[in-house]
């Protein structure tokens, strides 16, 4: 039997880092079609079409301040930079002491080859 959630757990009777001999792993992607089963695509929505409409968009979510513990809001975008590919801003503002901190990650892997200007 699959299980196209990836929800499958089992505990280990062996200490790490030693493997369990009574215990095979495998690891698959899974289709599109079984995506759209969980829930993850919509009907007419494809790959392509979600990844497009993610990069033009600020997300917006729920945290922590890391200074005082009160509930703040952080904001994300994707975007493109020439030449060091796909990277997320990340962007945390706190009403209640003012604190404020951003990142730069990066979203994607290094160029073959790098350009210098």
């Amino acid at each position: 039997m699959t299980d196209i959630s990836g929800n499958s757990f089992v505990e280990s009777l062996c200490a790490p880092p030693e493997a369990d001999p009574s215990v095979e792993s495998n690891r698959y992607i899974r289709t599109i079609a079984e995506d759209k089963i969980l829930g993850i695509y919509d009907a007419e929505t494809t790959a392509d079409d979600k990844d497009s409409a993610l990069k033009d968009e600020v997300l917006q979510f729920a945290t922590n301040c890391p200074n005082c513990s009160a509930p703040a809001f952080t904001n994300m975008k994707v975007t493109q930079i020439p030449h060091f590919k796909e990277v997320v801003i990340m962007a945390t503002n706190c009403d209640s002491c003012g604190h404020k901190t951003n990142e730069v990650k990066p979203g994607s892997g290094i160029e073959e080859k790098g350009i210098r200007i």
